[in-house]
C-alpha cells in the first residue's frame, strides 16, 4: 500500500464516503489527499441498505467507465472501522487493492470495496445522491461526473434529517 506514512493506508471513496464528515464517523483520522480515477470501470447501485432507502454504490468492470472519486488517508488502527462503516462484517462488502489514477497521472494503490452479491435493477434514494453528490463537490471532481451524478434516476425517498446527521458526521449512520 503506498502511503507517506507507514501508520497509513489510502482508500478510494467512490459513494457515500466522499463526503468527509460521512468518513470521519468512523475514521477521524481520514485526510483527503486529492481527488483520482477508476478507469475500466462504471459506478452502478447493487446493494439494497434501510439505512439509505434505496441501493448503495458499487463499482463494476466496464472496458470505456470511469469512476471518479476521492483517495484518503487513514489510520492504520481504523482499517477495522471502515471495514464494519462498509459493512464488510454483515456481508455486504469486500475490500480489495486497486490501483487508482491521480490528477498527475500517476497509478497509486489504494483500498476500496465492492459489493459481495449485486443485484441489478437497483436505484439509490435521492437522500443517498444528495450526500455523494456533494461529497462530489467538496473534493472537486469533474464538473461533467458531478452533472451525470445529478442525473442518476433515484426513488423518492429523502429525509432532510438523516441527510444532515451524515454531512454532520452525527450518528451511527
Amino acid at each position: 500500500m503506498n502511503s507517506a506514512d507507514e501508520d497509513r493506508f489510502l482508500y478510494f471513496s467512490f459513494g457515500s464516503n466522499l463526503n468527509k464528515n460521512r468518513l470521519q464517523i468512523n475514521c477521524p483520522s481520514a485526510k483527503l489527499i486529492s481527488s483520482g480515477s477508476l478507469d475500466g470501470y462504471e459506478l452502478d447501485f447493487t446493494l439494497h441498505t434501510e439505512r439509505w432507502g434505496g441501493a448503495a454504490a458499487d463499482i463494476r468492470v466496464h472496458e470505456r467507465g470511469t469512476v471518479h472519486g476521492a483517495i484518503w488517508s487513514i489510520r492504520t488502527d481504523q482499517l477495522d472501522k471502515l471495514d464494519v462503516q462498509e459493512g464488510v462484517s454483515i456481508g455486504h462488502y469486500y475490500r480489495l487493492e486497486i490501483g487508482v489514477k491521480t490528477p498527475s497521472g500517476d497509478q497509486i494503490n489504494c483500498y476500496t470495496y465492492k459489493v459481495l452479491n449485486p443485484q441489478s435493477g437497483l436505484v439509490p434514494s435521492a437522500l443517498y445522491m444528495r450526500v455523494i453528490i456533494q461529497g462530489a463537490i467538496d473534493v472537486q471532481l469533474p464538473h461533467e461526473y458531478i452533472e451525470a451524478l445529478r442525473s442518476v434516476a433515484t426513488n423518492s425517498y429523502d429525509d432532510d434529517r438523516r441527510y444532515q446527521k451524515a454531512l454532520e458526521g452525527r450518528g451511527t449512520f
